[in-house]
């Protein structure tokens, strides 16, 4: 996952965030999902998280809703198997 994305209001999305791409040291792994945030989510219709998981490496999550030409910030945050707590970010917009 880049650090920019872009989704269509109408449409449901996966996205998978691989923290093995500079957040992992060596032989570890993903123990715990922290969640995912959005901001801002304010309004009907704002983006919203409808389903996470993680694995070892990943940390997925499906969105939907979301409002044409609105820009968010898309967190995740994850423990690790060494008990680092990890958090990385995006954005997301909404295309018209």
């Amino acid at each position: 996952m880049s650090g920019y994305m872009l989704k269509a209001s109408t449409v449901d999305v996966t996205y998978d965030l691989d923290w093995n791409e500079g957040y992992l040291e060596h032989g570890e792994t993903i123990a715990s999902d922290l969640g995912w945030q959005i901001q801002p989510v304010c309004e009907p219709g704002d983006l919203f998280v409808k389903r996470q998981s993680i694995d070892v490496r990943f940390s997925h999550v499906e969105l939907g809703g979301g409002l044409a030409g609105k820009t968010y910030i898309l967190s995740a945050k994850a423990e690790t198997s060494q008990e680092r707590v990890l958090e990385r970010s995006v954005v997301l917009q909404v295309a018209v």
